[in-house]
């Protein structure tokens, strides 16, 4: 008896063009059009509502646009947009930070980097309390809360998590792993502290750079992707086909196993597998 080939049915929900709105303006012919040839280099998830999903994209053109997508209505709708990189923004990694001040409370975080080398942060946490269409009629911030200078080349991948700070309140450790153009390899720690209640009117975040360690010549060519296996576990790839392990921690980043592959361009997000030993009659996994 043959067996069926199984099939899967892809329905479209919605579309946008960001020359739409630009074709809805008065007196258009006085403003410069979208490029038509902007591409999207990454979208995350900033916020999940009960009636839709707030994207974060990061464009060619040097854009960091906010969407909201809404599958009840098939709608897709620009609400919020800055052009602060001024350059290609490559990548993009969205982190909840929880902090307990007199109340328990959570901050919505987005990390960007772009081909100047440069990581933002950005709050979006109004973003997570407002309605949206209060939120398409509110100016929001066009200035991150802080910059990291991190590499001499273009950033393409982002890794963030957050670290453990006991016995104080108010504030938090963010760590940011970077991978760049150059083969470097940067771990930034931000410190994330919420102003005294009665020093200012607004839930307004203070964000300081900790600490930083670098790794220059991590790989061979541009690094390709990051991710975190487990607390102070780092695993890196690049094209120059090997996959390397990492140990981070507060005094720095010491390399702890590599693997090569056969795939030149790899990536820490595939469903490769592969083992090797760290050197220490140890060996570990990556899936």
């Amino acid at each position: 008896m043959q067996r069926q080939a199984p099939s899967c049915q892809v329905i479209q929900v919605a579309s946008h063009r960001l020359d739409k709105q630009w074709e809805r303006r008065r007196n258009r012919h006085k403003t410069v059009k979208m490029d038509p040839e902007t591409r999207y280099m990454s979208v995350v998830v900033v916020d999940e509502k009960t009636d839709c999903v707030l994207l974060a994209v990061a464009c060619s053109d040097g854009a960091i646009r906010l969407f909201s997508v809404i599958e009840g209505k098939r709608q897709i709708e620009l609400l919020w947009e800055t052009f602060y990189h001024q350059r290609c923004v490559l990548s993009q990694c969205h982190k909840y930070v929880c902090v307990s001040l007199f109340v328990p409370l959570r901050f919505n975080l987005l990390f960007s980097a772009a081909t100047d080398g440069k990581i933002a942060v950005w709050d979006f946490t109004e973003a997570s309390f407002i309605s949206t269409d209060a939120l398409s009629n509110t100016p929001a911030s066009r200035v991150p809360c802080l910059v990291i200078p991190a590499h001499q080349s273009g950033i393409n991948s982002l890794a963030v998590w957050k670290e453990t700070l006991e016995q104080q309140e108010g504030c938090c450790l963010v760590t940011v792993a970077s991978g760049g153009d150059d083969g470097q390899l940067t771990v930034s720690t931000v410190r994330v502290q919420y102003p005294d209640e009665g020093k200012t009117g607004r839930n307004q975040l203070n964000l300081y750079l900790n600490s930083q360690s670098h790794v220059p010549l991590a790989h061979a060519a541009p690094l390709t992707d990051l991710k975190l296996l487990s607390p102070g576990l780092l695993v890196s790839t690049s094209s120059d086909q090997r996959v390397f392990l990492w140990r981070v921690s507060s005094t720095g980043i010491s390399h702890s196993g590599a693997v090569f592959s056969h795939v030149a361009d790899v990536d820490a997000g595939s469903g490769a597998e592969h083992e090797c030993s760290t050197g220490a009659g140890q060996s570990w996994q990556l899936k």
